[in-house]
C-alpha cells in the first residue's frame, strides 16, 4: 500500500505570526517579516522540526495552509521547514472566494477528496469551519485529523510534552488506506493546481 501522506498547517501549528504595530519591540524569539507593506513578527515553534521529521520518516509531507503562497514560501525559507515549492498548498492552490450576501464573500473548494490516504495536523478543531474545509478538500474523516495545541509564540505549557508525544505516536501509527477503497477526486474548477504529486 501507498504510505500515508502528511499535511501540516503553517500558522499556529509550525509558526506564530502577529502583525506588528509602530514602536513594537521585536520579541527575542521572533524575526521580522514584511508582506504587502505590513510588518510581522514571526516565531518558529520549538518542536516544528521534530514534528516534520517524524512526518517525513514514514511518507511524503506537504503544507496545507490558508496563508498566501508568498507568505508560505517566505516562512518556509526563513525557518528552513524543508518544503519544496510543489509541496506547499497555499490558499490560492485549493480554495477561492465568490461574492456573498451583504457585501461579504463565500469560500469554495477548487477540488474535494484529493488525498484520502492522508492525515492532517492543524491547530483548528476538526469540526471548525477551517477544519471541515480542509478535511473535505483532502477527503479525510475526523479520525485522520490530528489537532495540535495552538502556538502563540510563548513557551509551551509543561503538559505539552505529553501531548506532543501522543501526536508523534499517532503520526507513526496512522494506517494506509488500500487504493481500491479510495474514491476518485472531485474537481470543481479546471484551474485546480495539482501540485505535490497529486494527479487525476
Amino acid at each position: 500500500m501507498e504510505p500515508v501522506c502528511k499535511y501540516v498547517d503553517l500558522d499556529h501549528t509550525l509558526i506564530s505570526t502577529r502583525l506588528a504595530q509602530p514602536g513594537d519591540v521585536v520579541p527575542e524569539n521572533c524575526v521580522v517579516m514584511r508582506f504587502a507593506g505590513e510588518i510581522y513578527h514571526s516565531a518558529l515553534r520549538p518542536c516544528a522540526h521534530q514534528l516534520l521529521a517524524r512526518c517525513r520518516e514514514t511518507g511524503p509531507t506537504r503544507m496545507l495552509t490558508t496563508a498566501t503562497r508568498a507568505y508560505s514560501l517566505a516562512h518556509n525559507e526563513q525557518f528552513q521547514l524543508g518544503f519544496a515549492p510543489e509541496e506547499i498548498f497555499a490558499r490560492e492552490d485549493w480554495r477561492y472566494n465568490i461574492p456573498g450576501a451583504y457585501g461579504g464573500h463565500e469560500t469554495l473548494l477548487l477540488a474535494e477528496n484529493v488525498c484520502p490516504n492522508s492525515l492532517l495536523i492543524d491547530d483548528f478543531g476538526p469540526t471548525s469551519e477551517g477544519g471541515r474545509m480542509k478535511r473535505k478538500f483532502l477527503g479525510i474523516p475526523e479520525e485522520r485529523y490530528i489537532q495540535i495545541r495552538s502556538y502563540e509564540g510563548r513557551p509551551e505549557p509543561e503538559r505539552f510534552k505529553d501531548e506532543l508525544a501522543s501526536i508523534l505516536e499517532r503520526i507513526s501509527a496512522m494506517p494506509s488506506i488500500p487504493v481500491e477503497l479510495i474514491a476518485p477526486p472531485i474537481v470543481h474548477k479546471t484551474s485546480f493546481n495539482t501540485m505535490g504529486g497529486i494527479s487525476f
